[in-house]
């Protein structure tokens, strides 16, 4: 069984309607890399930013389901959420980081609106333990979790299905630009090209012809992994983190580590079993509901929470009163 205490977790995080954040956001916006065809609109939109309070289910899921966490590294803008007083970031252990600490001034990284960006210089986290587990603001444990459903006998555990590896080119990628505009016209939804970005980091490993797809749950990461890559690949570095915003030109380093431990038999596959999405943008109240009623019947272990801004008062509600119960939040 794998050791406790030897695992951290790592957060990305930010307020965007936090105007100094919100200037400098907007400043990068009219210097026209926006402009550019490769550049994906959902990395842009204001709701990409905006702030519902899923850090603190997300903080508060993690001490109540994964105590054995070591350290939680908060990666952030300059920024500490307001909820926090420094006897929870004691309590919690949570570690500041800020942009700075991850990039060389000669790199051009900075400032960056980019969670893509960020996760590419993970591994360069000050006192980042070898193993960790990277979540997204938004990811909820709702049930007890042990470092074996992680890390196991050496291996990490991913979570997953094998698809087909779409051949990227310009007809894939301007059938890609139409879906997006017909997707954001008639339905107002914003697609982020996840897909083709995990797709990227899987040929990046080598894979030709099929990719792991990976859902949204916290992921198991090595840190020599990542790091062993990007020395050996410079290039492959530099060239995702000038982006400013998300970029169709982008690989995800999530699924370029995935690939890399499964290429070296360094992984265990698991189904996607027990996990939620709630997705405002995407889903309608009934589905809504029933994914609530699902958490009451704790029959999901991984919780993933988008586009709360975009559900009705009274189903937000619904979401916080269910999981201020299941976190023990008062």
């Amino acid at each position: 069984m794998t050791s406790e205490r030897t695992i951290d977790a790592v957060i990305t995080w930010v307020d965007g309607s936090d105007p100094v954040h919100k200037s400098k956001r907007l400043a990068a916006l009219n210097q026209g890399e926006v402009a550019a065809k490769t550049v994906i609109a959902a990395g842009t939109d204001n709701i990409r930013f905006t702030n519902n309070g899923e850090l603190r289910y997300c903080l508060a899921s993690i001490k109540k389901h994964a105590p054995w966490i070591r350290t939680i590294h908060l990666i952030t803008d300059n920024q500490k959420p307001q909820f926090l007083t420094q006897n929870d970031l004691e309590i919690y252990c949570i570690n500041i980081v800020d942009h700075t600490q991850l990039f060389h001034p000669k790199e051009k990284a900075l400032p960056t609106f980019n969670s893509r960006t960020l996760e590419t210089a993970l591994f360069r986290i000050e006192n980042l333990a070898d193993q960790f587990i990277y979540f997204n603001d938004d990811f909820l444990l709702l049930q007890k979790v042990t470092p074996d459903d992680f890390f196991s006998e050496g291996k990490v555990v991913l979570r997953g299905v094998w698809k087909k590896l779409s051949n990227f080119n310009s007809i894939y990628m301007l059938k890609n630009k139409f879906l997006n505009l017909l997707a954001k016209k008639f339905f107002g939804i914003n697609r982020t090209m996840h897909l083709l970005a995990q797709m990227r980091g899987a040929r990046l490993a080598g894979y030709e012809s099929r990719y792991y797809r990976s859902p949204h749950v916290p992921h198991p990461m090595n840190k020599n992994t990542l790091a062993q890559y990007y020395q050996k690949n410079p290039d492959d570095f530099l060239s995702n983190v000038r982006f400013q915003f998300r970029d169709t030109q982008q690989h995800w380093p999530i699924s370029l580590t995935n690939h890399l431990e499964i290429r070296q038999h360094r992984a265990t596959l698991k189904d996607e079993k027990g996990i939620l999405i709630i997705n405002g943008e995407r889903q309608t109240s009934r589905q809504i509901l029933n994914r609530i009623d699902s958490i009451r019947k704790n029959e999901a272990a991984f919780l993933c929470l988008q586009s709360l801004e975009k559900i009705s008062k009274n189903l937000r509600i619904e979401i916080g009163k269910v999981l201020n119960e299941r976190f023990d939040i008062r």
